[in-house]
């Protein structure tokens, strides 16, 4: 996998199609933000793309030290795997409409959700456009609950109008629903 910086979605798109025709696969994984995807495939399709990556404005191509090609085609046996463990889950629908990232639409239904987190795993996690159409739905603060802040740093880069905060503590859960007055 690697990270394009400064490329066009659909330049980038056209690339890995260019590249995945002369045999070696490389496909969208993570749209993140305007300006950051990230490719997945395999080493000689990733390669390429690094290599041929100023050719569509790319202004930097990143290698990711990661142990597969995650988001990708080649991830099917994982995906294949999933679906028989999901098989044996029960799912209810969800009370609040869940958003999946391989659509950028909520979804509502048990069933629905099953399907998309299996194709989610050989599908590109489409995060620019979940943040464009939770914007467009009246969404303005964001709220990222873990050790990082690299999801509130690409709402922010997604869209500069919304308030994006990452909270990496109980305490400062707490202060933050304080504060929105909950």
């Amino acid at each position: 996998m690697a990270a394009v910086l400064g490329a066009e979605r659909e330049a980038l798109a056209q690339l890995c199609a260019a590249v995945t025709d002369g045999g070696a696969l490389v496909e969208l994984a993570n749209v993140n933000c305007p300006g950051q995807i990230v490719v997945s495939g395999s080493k000689e399709g990733v390669q390429a793309v690094a290599e041929r990556g100023k050719e569509i404005g790319a202004k930097r191509v990143i290698p990711l030290e990661v142990s597969g090609p995650f988001h990708s085609s080649l991830m099917k046996p994982a995906a294949d795997r999933l679906a028989g463990t999901l098989a044996e889950v029960a799912m209810q629908d969800p009370k609040v409409p869940v958003v999946a990232n391989v659509t950028a639409r909520p979804v509502t239904e048990a069933e629905t959700i099953r399907r998309l987190l299996v194709e989610q795993v050989v599908s590109p996690v489409l995060w620019e456009d979940t943040v464009a159409w939770l914007v467009s739905q009246g969404v303005d603060t964001f709220v990222e609950i873990g050790s990082g802040t690299v999801l509130a740093g690409l709402i922010k880069k997604t869209d500069k109008s919304v308030k994006a905060v990452s909270i990496n503590s109980l305490s400062a859960i707490d202060a933050f629903i304080a504060g929105a007055g909950a």
